[in-house]
C-alpha cells in the first residue's frame, strides 16, 4: 500500500476524486429511496412534480423565438449597412 504522504499529486487528486464520486452516489443512492419510499407510502414526491415534457416545450419554443430574432436582425438593411461598413474600415466590432 501506498504512503499518502509520498504519493504523487495525479494519485491524491484520483483517490479525492473516488472519494467524493462515493459519497456522491450514496446521497443520490439514500435521495432515490426516499423518493420511492415516499411513492410508496402515498406520498406525493418530487418525482411527480417534476415534468420534463413542459420544459423541453419551453425551452423548445424560447429556441424558436431566438432563431427568428437573430433571423430577423441579420436580414435587416441596418445589419446590413453596418457590416458593409465594417468590412470598408476594417474594424472588428
Amino acid at each position: 500500500m501506498t504512503d499518502p504522504v509520498a504519493a504523487s499529486p495525479e494519485e491524491a487528486g484520483r483517490a479525492e476524486a473516488e472519494a467524493f464520486d462515493r459519497r456522491l452516489r450514496e446521497i443520490e443512492a439514500s435521495e432515490r429511496e426516499a423518493v420511492l419510499a415516499g411513492a410508496g407510502s402515498g406520498e406525493k414526491s418530487r418525482a411527480a412534480d417534476y415534468q420534463p415534457a413542459v420544459d423541453v416545450a419551453r425551452l423548445r419554443t424560447r429556441m424558436e423565438e431566438l432563431v427568428a430574432f437573430r433571423n430577423a436582425v441579420q436580414e435587416s438593411l441596418v445589419w446590413r449597412v453596418a457590416q458593409t461598413l465594417r468590412r470598408m474600415l476594417g474594424r472588428a466590432w
